[in-house]
């Protein structure tokens, strides 16, 4: 399925853009949930990958087996690895783009006046600072991901202990 957006001027990755399609109108009452929907879902990735790493050392110091998960650690590592990527590229967020595109298409503006959980995540998400800040943070927050990596090693079904 489509969605067509009204206002935007090309394709925001999978919604493509039409001007007042039947189907457009039809779903535009439902674009301030989907907008909160995919709130709420960056919110869980930034809490994933912020989260994870002080977890992962508390873990390996009280001898949590799953800590060292390698399907956890892998796409934990994947996933700020992209972010990463996106900021160095100057690539924005396609959660980020989705979101705006669903909220300047219902005509609510980008002021997040959805709600009270709206706002408020949007306010622990959003900072108002330089590219280059956002990019220099990425970035040494992969590093420490990546150390992280190495100092605590996941490990494979193949190497696991037995208990």
């Amino acid at each position: 399925m489509v969605i067509y957006l009204n206002n935007c001027s090309g394709q925001y990755w999978g919604l493509a853009c039409a001007r007042n399609s039947r189907l457009e109108i039809s779903m535009r009452p439902l674009f301030p949930g989907l907008a909160d929907v995919i709130l709420v879902l960056h919110a869980t990735v930034v809490l994933f990958c912020v989260g994870a790493v002080p977890v992962i050392w508390f873990g390996y110091f009280r001898g949590w087996a799953f800590v060292r998960n390698f399907y956890f650690r892998i796409v934990h590592l994947l996933l700020i690895g992209v972010i990463a990527a996106e900021s160095v590229l100057g690539i924005m967020c396609p959660l980020t783009t989705w979101e705006d595109a669903l909220r300047s298409s219902n005509g609510t503006g980008l002021l997040y006046q959805n709600g009270f959980i709206a706002h408020w995540l949007h306010q622990l998400l959003f900072y108002d600072f330089p590219a280059w800040v956002f990019t220099v943070v990425y970035l040494l927050f992969f590093l420490l991901v990546a150390v992280t990596f190495y100092f605590v090693r996941p490990q494979t079904r193949r190497f696991r202990r037995s208990i």
